[in-house]
């Protein structure tokens, strides 16, 4: 059993999802992360679209992607795929104070009055916030080496702006009593509401986009941060 556990995984396999799945996947046996080609489209991307847009959705996906390799879960697994406890034992000790702000603050997030799982959620929330963080910076390197785009035309948005509105709408969603309790009781991911507002709290550039205010909420005076 021992060896078992400690053997290299086969990473030619085949695809673990189908090309038609609507969804993004890591897998940490695997080391490695799946975009199926369904995902590239509206609302996740646009061929030939606005870079703005496309950083702030698919961008945004494919960097909380990778950033599950870094979470509880995902720790665990060395790059060949196997159980080992890899970590410096200072990074790991500063992860679990930094994970501690997480989840305290999802715990006080409500969706329609029923409270998120802060413990349940951790491992999707710090995918979302540093997913969104990697693609904001991907997107800021992209501009020095492109230029700025032209505005998008007839919404009266700024590039910043229409980045984390692209991020914002991938999570639209609409639930009944029953659905969202059942929810918030069995699935890691928090609620779309909470997933964008919890994020974006956490933002600076967001804050500095939308000019929100001191202490507003969605310019929270703490700010969680993972990676």
């Amino acid at each position: 059993m021992n060896s078992d556990l400690k053997a290299v995984p086969d990473r030619k396999q085949s695809w673990i999802r189908p090309p038609v799945t609507v969804n993004a996947f890591y897998s940490p046996v695997r080391n490695d992360v799946i975009f199926p080609i369904a995902m590239f489209h509206l609302p996740y991307y646009i061929p030939d679209g606005p870079s703005a847009v496309n950083f702030g959705a698919m961008g945004s996906v494919i960097g909380h992607e990778i950033t599950h390799a870094l979470d509880f879960q995902g720790r665990q697994y060395d790059q060949e795929g196997k159980l080992e406890d890899w970590w410096d034992p200072q990074t790991a000790y500063y992860f679990n104070i930094t994970t501690q702000c997480m989840i305290r603050q999802y715990s006080d997030i409500s969706v329609d009055g029923q409270q998120v799982d802060g413990d349940l959620t951790l491992d999707e929330n710090i995918a979302d916030n540093g997913g969104l963080r990697a693609a904001r910076y991907a997107y800021m390197r992209w501009v020095e080496d492109h230029g700025e785009e032209p505005l998008l035309p007839s919404v009266n948005l700024t590039q910043y702006q229409a980045f984390f509105i692209s991020y914002a709408q991938m999570y639209c969603s609409k639930w009944s009593p029953i659905g969202l309790s059942l929810h918030l009781l069995t699935d890691p991911h928090s609620p779309g509401k909470a997933r964008v507002n919890g994020v974006l709290a956490n933002s600076k550039t967001f804050s500095w986009a939308f000019q929100c205010p001191v202490y507003s909420a969605m310019n929270a005076q703490t700010k969680c941060t993972v990676w």
